[in-house]
């Protein structure tokens, strides 16, 4: 079974040698890694190894993001909450042992929570760059489309064409990747409707692979706020 090894070793991709009758059940080209001790596999749903690399490099990149900013978010907060008892030594005579145990791990659900919060800010942020628009308002939209990407799909513009219409320009692996894209867009709360304007197969130095990237235009509606 032949295996590539990337991100210094840490991620190995390879095809699953799962049979059924003799042939291998899939011949797509999965990604395996470990986090906090746990193995965690994906499969990029292609089986061109040119494809496969960027789209699982891209899902260990969001893995490591996770729990570095996890780590980041957490840890400060526990600090400052040990930091508090031992500036007010009294509070912790005057409090029942079992509320002063319970804190620490309230503080963990929260802080993990606003580290998702933080990731998805970001997300906006770095599509924001891509946004042509004066309207502060605007913005408000990004957020629902930075949680509709598959993770094939790949953004190179996105404008604003009057006060509720958003046009996002990118590309994806499949016909497949954009119509999930258009269904996870249509249901989001500030989209009123999004619907596929143009689309065309991208040329170049990705027409000899087996799967051509396809180039795509979509027109979403916003809803009035």
């Amino acid at each position: 079974m032949e295996t590539i090894h990337k991100k210094n070793g840490r991620l190995h991709i390879y095809v699953r040698q799962d049979k059924y009758k003799g042939e291998l059940k899939s011949h797509n080209w999965v990604g395996r890694t470990y986090i906090n001790g746990k193995q965690k596999v994906s499969s990029s749903g292609t089986t061109n190894l040119e494809e496969a690399i960027p789209i699982l490099e891209k899902w260990f990149d969001d893995l490591q993001l996770q729990k570095n900013e996890t780590q980041l978010e957490i840890e400060p907060g526990l600090a400052q909450k040990l930091d508090e008892k031992q500036e007010f030594p009294s509070l912790l005579n005057t409090q029942p042992a079992e509320t002063i145990q319970s804190k620490p791990i309230d503080e963990t659900i929260q802080f993990s929570k606003l580290a998702k919060q933080r990731r998805e800010m970001q997300k906006s942020l770095d599509l924001g760059k891509m946004v042509n628009s004066n309207q502060a308002s605007s913005y408000r939209a990004l957020a629902q489309v930075t949680r509709s990407v598959p993770l094939r799909v790949n953004f190179e513009k996105i404008s604003f064409d009057g006060e509720n219409s958003l046009i996002i320009e990118g590309v994806a692996f499949s016909d497949q990747d954009i119509l999930n894209f258009i269904a996870n867009l249509n249901a989001k709360s500030l989209i009123d409707q999004a619907s596929l304007a143009a689309m065309k197969v991208q040329t170049g130095e990705s027409s000899s692979g087996s799967n051509n990237k396809k180039g795509f235009i979509i027109n979403c509606k916003l809803k009035e706020i």
